[in-house]
């Protein structure tokens, strides 16, 4: 009875830590997609801590060292007061501004609250 106590208690650490590995492993090749095409937008959330919501459309552009997005926000379940605010937001020459460094990435974004427009460049440094 012991025994399979122990078998059981086995196989389910082995499949958390198998589970907790393959999260750790995805998460690390988003954040190693620099194009346009696979994970733009987790990229983008990875690298910047922005949150970007429901969208209507994106254009972006990139060369592998610096990607520019463009994303339209779905207006029409977001309060844009309430999203300037959560991710911290600074009113500046008409936009709200928000930018950031980091060993690996140098990025800045800019929202039109208008226009719901939120570009974001990235330079990737590494």
């Amino acid at each position: 009875m012991l025994k399979k106590i122990f078998i059981s208690l086995a196989i389910i650490v082995a499949f958390l830590l198998l589970f907790m590995g393959g999260c750790v492993g995805l998460s690390k090749y988003i954040f190693s997609c620099k194009g346009c095409q696979q994970f733009n937008i987790d990229n983008t959330e990875l690298r910047t801590g922005i949150d970007i919501p429901s969208v209507n459309s994106v254009d972006c552009n990139s060369d592998g060292h610096i990607k520019v997005s463009t994303f339209v926000i779905d207006t029409s379940s977001l309060n844009m007061k309430e999203y300037i605010s959560t991710n911290r937001f600074k009113f500046t020459d008409g936009l709200y501004r928000k930018s950031g460094e980091n060993v690996k990435t140098k990025w800045e974004a800019s929202l039109n609250a208008l226009s719901a427009e939120l570009t974001v460049k990235i330079e990737y440094l590494q």
